[in-house]
């Protein structure tokens, strides 16, 4: 039996305990008896599982209300004196560091396999670095160089820089 008649099996099986107990509760209220003012169901038989409680309005706004006048969340029982506010007060805002944008450029590459490139744009290095798989600059790693392209990993990103022809941006 592969996963998908596996699949299909379970959903027919589910399916079918479904209707069975919307079935058995369809009987069960049919057979029960409304009583009281406040129109609660009540099963003749309480062997089997209870049937469905009706509420009146009247009953349902009474019982907001009494939530509402003993709220359970407050010890004092009353509305807080003090407005909610989401901005802090007396707490001096920080100011985020600026990290410089790295703009890294490849200049060109040497040899064959294995590939070295010139690259410019390193921080911390004047002018350009030729570098080649593997080699590690100011947190810059060099994952990969081919003929025309560098992989650089850069703290959280991936970067491919590519050679531009002459005449493009």
């Amino acid at each position: 039996m592969n996963r998908r008649s596996l699949e299909r099996l379970i959903w027919m099986v589910t399916a079918t305990v479904l209707v069975l107990f919307a079935h058995e509760m369809l009987l069960l209220n049919r057979g029960a008896s409304h009583d009281g003012p406040i129109g609660r169901a009540v099963m003749q038989n309480s062997s089997h599982m209870p049937a469905l409680i009706m509420f009146e309005v009247d009953s349902l706004d009474s019982a907001a209300s009494h939530i509402v006048a003993h709220d359970p969340f407050r010890l004092e029982r009353k509305p807080a004196s003090v407005a909610y506010n989401t901005s802090p007060t007396g707490i001096i805002a920080t100011v985020a560091p600026v990290i410089p944008m790295i703009r890294i450029a490849l200049q060109g590459t040497i040899g064959g396999p294995p590939w070295h490139a010139i690259i410019s744009g390193v921080p911390g290095h004047a002018g350009t670095v030729i570098v080649s798989s593997g080699d590690t600059l100011s947190g810059i790693s060099i994952r990969k160089v081919n003929r025309d392209s560098v992989t650089i990993r850069v703290k959280d990103s991936t970067w491919t820089v590519a050679m531009t022809k002459a005449g493009e941006e």
